[in-house]
């Protein structure tokens, strides 16, 4: 009998309203101590993924930005110092706007050798698992590796 995505996946998934800010969901992530979670629209659609390493680096271009306005203002390129701290605007944008609108997915019924090979094959760390078109959970890289630590899961040669 084959391993199943609905035996490993966390069914209490963290989804992020696609209008709150770039720092509402990041205070999500933190107080929930993932390291991403599905974007849904008004009905509960899922329509995207945001992660923190996209927090953080839409953080550090918004600050890289900053310091060349700083910068340029400063040699007279540009008059008078930048009125706007681009670090807390971004904090503001909605994280529609930052998500990754590609949405990976698979059936809770899929083998789990199915979602890992998606996960290898598109270089990702998560996905959502749909019941039909319901999302019912969410599949981690760490949960394939759990399992295989504890003899779940045997990885092919």
């Amino acid at each position: 009998m084959s391993l199943l995505v609905k035996d490993l996946m966390a069914a209490d998934v963290l989804c992020i309203p696609s209008t709150s800010t770039v720092a509402e969901a990041t205070q999500l992530l933190r107080e929930h101590g993932v390291n991403g979670a599905p974007v849904v629209d008004a009905t509960g659609k899922p329509i995207g993924v945001v992660s923190r390493t996209d927090l953080l680096s839409g953080c550090v271009q918004a600050e890289v930005e900053r310091q060349r306005v700083y910068y340029r203002s400063a040699s007279g390129e540009l008059p008078g110092a930048p009125t706007n701290d681009l670090v807390p605007a971004f904090g503001q944008q909605r994280v529609s706007e930052i998500m990754m609108s590609l949405v990976f997915s698979v059936q809770k019924d899929d083998p789990v050798r199915k979602a890992a090979e998606l996960m290898a094959i598109e270089g990702i760390h998560r996905l959502i698992v749909l019941d039909g078109t319901r999302l019912v959970g969410i599949l981690s890289a760490s949960d394939l590796v759990q399992a295989v630590a504890k003899g779940l899961l045997v990885p092919s040669a």
